[in-house]
């Protein structure tokens, strides 16, 4: 869309909303919102981690000494109970 474009439709929809708009206020609005678009980047997601013919990994996890004498000391004591 060209600026002048854009220019006119700005103030038009400025002048149905009831909101006292210049033309030059219309003019300022519509480069700006022309350059932002012209740097605005679009990212699209990709399908690349939701591959179903990828097999995956098995997650490993390390359980450290603390964790496991703490487990085993819960599992004692639940198991007398039960």
């Amino acid at each position: 869309m060209t600026l002048e474009k854009l220019t006119k439709q700005i103030f038009d929809e400025c002048e149905k909303d009831g909101e006292p708009v210049t033309m030059a206020e219309a003019q300022e609005m519509a480069e700006m919102e022309l350059k932002s678009k012209e740097n605005c980047r679009r990212y699209e997601i990709s399908d690349k981690k939701s591959n179903p013919n990828k097999p995956k990994k098995p997650k490993t996890v390390k359980i450290s000494k603390e964790k496991a004498e703490l487990f085993d000391l819960l599992w004692e004591g639940l198991s007398n109970y039960y």
